[in-house]
């Protein structure tokens, strides 16, 4: 209850009280202009280096000193408030970077969570040109999980050079530990997304051994076709043409693919290289291997030309 006594601290943060009578005192501290809070205190388990100061007051507890006694561990932490954000945006060549033309997307949802990933501490949707923000945040870290059409798919990770322009979310929408400073603004947490397309059409008998599709000709049922990558070096699913020799891969991502089609073993595919013009109707599948060209697919495309043509090799008895 006595008289409270003041001073300044040096340029290094430190301050000291000397030739105090003994008995109980309490550090009261002054919070700098543009610093948002005192750290929490008695956090470490050493005492000369844990925040001593409560956060609400602003004052350490009472602390007793004796005859002689020099007491150096009444400290206090402060720090500024951090934010993050940046964007959603379509992705419409599904690579994973922001180009120009690829516009945001307003009103989709971003969450904040804890670094476990498990506690959601708060949300917002996304406005024009679909920024987001999370403003006034203790400094610590953090993941942001995004949202995305039902239709649409992430964009996959680790193509960008840049951390301004490429894409941070998983194939779930979630991004890694981000860890922010006091006072650090970072706008680089982004997501891009593409709509899914699909590939199909149909297995045929080429009946005249065209490479047309001819009225009068019908599909070939219960023959596999297998989705490639752009290589032939991954499988990525296969299917089987229903009984109009019909087939369709959905779901799939923009880029490059390649298709293989089956046949009877005493079937050959039909030439494609003396096909029409109309490619709705010409066969696609190489005579060898059955493979199609590289098949290039959009956001949100549905490629619903890519055929074969089958048919059997005649003999004459003389």
């Amino acid at each position: 209850g006595g008289a409270a006594v003041s001073t300044t601290t040096d340029a290094n943060g430190k301050y000291s009280f000397s030739g105090l009578t003994p008995g109980s005192y309490a550090v009261e501290v002054e919070k700098p202009a543009g610093y948002a809070a005192f750290s929490s205190s008695n956090q470490g388990s050493a005492t000369d280096l844990d925040s001593n100061i409560d956060p609400t007051s602003g004052k350490s507890d009472l602390v007793e000193l004796s005859s002689g006694e020099v007491e150096t561990s009444v400290d206090a932490g402060l720090y500024k408030l951090a934010n993050l954000g940046d964007r959603v945006w379509s992705d419409t060549n599904a690579n994973g970077i922001q180009e120009t033309g690829e516009t945001g997307i307003a009103g989709l949802s971003v969450d904040l969570y804890d670094s476990t990933s498990t506690t959601l501490i708060r949300s917002t949707t996304t406005g024009a040109d679909g920024i987001y923000s999370f403003n006034g945040l203790t400094p610590g870290d953090y993941v942001v999980k995004f949202t995305k059409p039902v239709d649409a798919a992430f964009s996959d990770l680790g193509n960008g050079t840049s951390p301004t322009t490429d894409t941070d979310a998983d194939a779930n929408g979630f991004t890694g530990v981000i860890t922010l400073a006091s006072g650090e603004t970072n706008t680089s947490i982004d997501a891009g997304y593409n709509k899914l397309g699909s590939i199909g059409d149909r297995l045929w008998l080429d009946v005249n051994a065209n490479g047309i599709q001819d009225a009068g000709e019908g599909g070939f049922g219960g023959q596999l076709v297998e989705l490639f990558n752009e290589g032939y070096t991954t499988l990525l699913t296969s299917t089987s043409t229903d009984a109009n020799g019909e087939y369709n891969f959905s779901g799939l991502k923009a880029g490059n693919y390649g298709i293989r089609f089956s046949k009877p073993v005493d079937y050959v595919f039909s030439d494609r290289t003396i096909t029409g013009s109309n490619a709705d109707t010409d066969s696609d599948a190489d005579t060898s291997t059955g493979r199609t060209a590289v098949i290039t697919l959009n956001s949100g495309q549905a490629v619903t030309s890519v055929d074969a043509g089958i048919y059997k090799l005649s003999l004459i008895h003389i």
